[in-house]
């Protein structure tokens, strides 16, 4: 039996008996602040790892902000095979568009979007980048204008232009159209120097050759590279080579022929150089809007007659502003 007046034995578990033996309150106050303190502390090493987790997603946010543009844009499907084959740079464009749009005439951040439907944003970060590498420039107060990495490249890529070289095709287009012969000519002083010489299809010789020169004066060509002289110039060559015109065509006919051409964008040789050739001619133009040279279409007065030399007027103009707007005028 149980010893009843003997103290309870006290286990291990705090029971005695098999009764618990309940804390006591200031036990379970104690209890919490511990709690409390080991929570505060785990908190403690946790916030910075928290605070740096939120602000890289705050600044992943940012950059697909930023981004979301062109990744809506390479999730576009393709419209056709072209693109298939060879996509673009969406980014590569906008900042051609942006150049494009500065090109007339300074413009600002705000006046770049509206011209090139693209966001404020998105305009701000290419113009930063242009600016940086020097293709655009800030304008005083006036926003920004192309930069001089623009002029740099322009005229480098002027200076390697083979202008026989890229004419030639034109050349060839205008000589299977008309059947008659075709030149490419400069001038150097009152001279004019032939680059490329064509032979049409007719039973037709014309003097001219590769290298050789003629009075500018007497030719269609040689009239259509004066066209931007002013007249003081055009009354000095008169004076000088007015004697090799037929019927010795005076000095105030000879200037009103040459601004009635000037106006019209073409010119004619009527046999001044030839008595039997016939020719109409037109200026080709740089980037700079220089005359540069001129092209022409020659025969002789029995495939010329002056219904043809009018019908020729739009197709030679059109060939040479063709010619004019691939040099970059």
């Amino acid at each position: 039996m149980p010893n009843i007046g003997s103290n309870p034995q006290t286990s291990s578990h705090g029971h005695v008996g098999d009764v618990p033996i309940r804390p006591q309150p200031n036990e379970l106050t104690s209890n919490k602040n511990r709690n409390c303190n080991a929570n505060n502390k785990q908190l403690r090493k946790l916030f910075p790892m928290i605070s740096g987790c939120l602000f890289r997603l705050l600044i992943k946010n940012l950059i697909r902000r930023w981004d979301i543009e062109d990744m809506v844009e390479k999730t576009k499907p393709l419209k056709d095979e072209h693109e298939l084959q060879a996509p673009r740079s969406q980014t590569l464009v906008r900042g051609f568009q942006i150049i494009d749009a500065v090109a007339e005439r300074p413009r600002n951040i705000q006046e770049i979007s509206s011209v090139t439907g693209l966001t404020y944003g998105t305009v701000h970060r290419i113009v930063a980048v242009l600016q940086e590498q020097r293709y655009l420039k800030p304008e005083r107060s006036h926003g920004f204008t192309l930069g001089p990495r623009l002029i740099e490249l322009g005229f480098a890529a002027y200076s390697r232009v083979d202008l026989v070289q890229v004419v030639r095709p034109w050349l060839e287009e205008l000589s299977d159209l008309t059947h008659d012969t075709v030149h490419l000519a400069r001038r150097e002083g009152w001279e004019v120097t032939y680059l490329d010489k064509l032979p049409g299809a007719r039973p037709v010789e014309i003097s001219s050759r590769v290298g050789g020169r003629k009075p500018v004066i007497s030719t269609g060509v040689g009239k259509a590279l004066l066209f931007d002289e002013p007249e003081l110039v055009l009354k000095q060559l008169y004076e000088q080579d007015g004697h090799l015109l037929p019927d010795r065509m005076s000095q105030k006919e000879w200037l009103a022929l040459m601004a009635s051409y000037r106006a019209e964008g073409y010119s004619y040789d009527l046999g001044e150089d030839e008595p039997s050739i016939r020719c109409v001619a037109a200026p080709l133009r740089d980037a700079t809007g220089k005359i540069i040279a001129a092209v022409s279409v020659s025969s002789t007065h029995e495939y010329m007659s002056p219904a043809r030399m009018q019908e020729l007027i739009p197709l030679v103009k059109r060939i040479a502003k063709s010619i004019s707007h691939e040099l970059g005028a």
